[in-house]
């Protein structure tokens, strides 16, 4: 088929996907998606230092095309169970929209009547009392998860959102 001259077309509309795709030796073949998928993040994790005033550690993520119910929690004290020394023994939780604006906020998941509860077969509740988890339903957007030690302290941590479905 030497002299041919093949090209692509690919249209997307309402997220379904169609089209031609130019093969050498076959032509133009047509195609379509028949079920488009998305990638979902399902869980975000992230262990470091958490130190005082500005040195805070901050998760970014993004909940995006609709809204998506959310567990943040963070663990310290747990954390010496699996070999981390220096652990921040009072981690505290608090998440803000892209805007600045802070949306919730726990220091210890077992205190806080006012949030929704996250539920035990998730798996997630605190391991330590001291530990703060939060279950949210958040609008899309951007957001960020500050954790911090209470009172200025300082040690290792780890902070995770996990997505709801």
């Amino acid at each position: 088929m030497a002299g041919d001259r093949h090209s692509s077309r690919l249209t997307i509309v309402n997220g379904s996907v169609s089209g031609t795709m130019a093969i050498a030796g076959y032509g133009n073949l047509p195609f379509v998606v028949v079920q488009a998928r998305t990638a979902v993040l399902q869980n975000v994790s992230i262990r470091g230092y958490v130190g005082s005033g500005n040195s805070v550690m901050i998760v970014g993520f993004v909940a995006a095309d609709f809204s998506k119910a959310v567990i943040v929690r963070a663990l310290g004290p747990t954390l010496s169970a699996f070999g981390v020394t220096s652990v921040l023994a009072e981690p505290e939780i608090e998440v803000f929209a892209g805007s600045g604006r802070s949306v919730a906020r726990n220091d210890t998941w077992t205190t806080e009547p006012t949030l929704t509860p996250i539920p035990a077969a998730s798996g997630l509740i605190g391991l330590n009392p001291l530990e703060p988890g939060l279950m949210l339903t958040l609008d899309p957007g951007a957001y960020t998860v500050v954790l911090r030690g209470r009172a200025g302290a300082t040690g290792n941590a780890l902070a995770e959102v996990y997505e709801v479905r």
